[in-house]
């Protein structure tokens, strides 16, 4: 009953809504009377227009309110336009938790505040790490000067802690990873005449520096057998920018009076020198870094712009 009811409540509304819409169409469109002698009343078209709201309204039902439509987003409710003022929780909020690397287990993923955790846990560093990954890691030292008596052309500093994302260039069987700077370091200046034992007593205290003694065991100069290792075995190459992106080769292994560079176009060039020459030659450096085999990952994800962070094992 009640559906033959609401039937016959629609159907006058559609006959209504006709009736109206026959009506108008013989009415002006202005205040104006027609020129036809139809006659015209202003209060009916005013009623006709009352009429033709009520049924808008009725057709534009719903029940949704500001805070049911997104932010920004518009909606027609009740036959009025409504702002949408919902917004979506952040990934942060719906993730609480207080999940560390180490809570989970080696290998699995999860998300923390927000964030992509990847397990460690039973799982060592060297284990999970692969060569060309990118591990923070920088020297306690910000600043070392060498005296110009060694060497001759002059005081100069240089700055370890300025290299700070490394890549992973070698995994060692004892459980031991080596490690270079994504990018060239300090420049180191050499006058060709003191090419002697001098030069390279400069060259290992200068790779020295770049030891963190709570994970890394040693620092060594890079040699040309390391260069062409890493382009034989992980099919990359050792840059020849700085952090400025300057472009300037690097120094290579030093062995009595033969001198080795990469220089600015990637090519491997070696000299030998008579001690009475006195060309000044002036080159970036660039240590290899060998970790310690008791570390485990703390957090990033391996990439350049979201390295490793690795800390002593528990």
């Amino acid at each position: 009953m009640r559906e033959k009811v609401h039937q016959i409540i629609i159907g006058g509304e559609v006959m209504l809504l006709c009736m109206v819409v026959a009506l108008l169409s013989t009415q002006a469109a202005s205040s104006n009377p027609p020129s036809n002698g139809v006659s015209y009343n202003k209060n009916e078209q005013v009623t006709v227009e009352n009429a033709l709201d009520n049924l808008y309204t009725k057709a534009n039902y719903g029940n949704a309110t500001a805070n049911d439509i997104l932010k920004g987003k518009t909606a027609l409710v009740g036959g009025k336009e409504v702002v949408g003022t919902y917004e979506a929780p952040t990934l942060a909020s719906q993730t609480p938790g207080d999940a560390t690397p180490e809570d989970i287990t080696g290998g699995k993923v999860a998300w923390v505040n927000g964030k992509k955790v990847v397990g460690v846990r039973g799982t060592s560093f060297a284990e999970l790490v692969e060569t060309g990954d990118f591990i923070s890691y920088s020297s306690p030292i910000s600043s070392y000067l060498i005296e110009g008596k060694d060497h001759n052309p002059g005081n100069q500093t240089i700055y370890p802690n300025k290299s700070t994302i490394w890549e992973v260039i070698r995994k060692n069987e004892d459980g031991t990873v080596d490690i270079i700077p994504q990018w060239t370091s300090s420049t180191l200046m050499i006058l060709t005449r003191y090419l002697g034992s001098n030069i390279e007593s400069i060259i290992s205290r200068v790779s020295d520096l770049y030891i963190n003694s709570r994970l890394a065991k040693d620092a060594r100069f890079i040699t040309d057998d390391d260069l062409e290792f890493v382009r034989a075995e992980t099919s990359g190459t050792l840059n020849f920018f700085n952090s400025e992106g300057l472009t300037q080769g690097y120094w290579l292994a030093l062995e009595n009076s033969t001198i080795g560079f990469v220089d600015e176009y990637g090519e491997i060039t070696y000299k030998t020198f008579k001690t009475s020459e006195n060309w000044k030659y002036e080159y970036n450096f660039r240590p290899i870094v060998t970790l310690k085999s008791h570390l485990s990952i703390a957090g990033g994800e391996g990439t350049s712009i979201n390295p490793y962070i690795i800390k002593e094992a528990r």
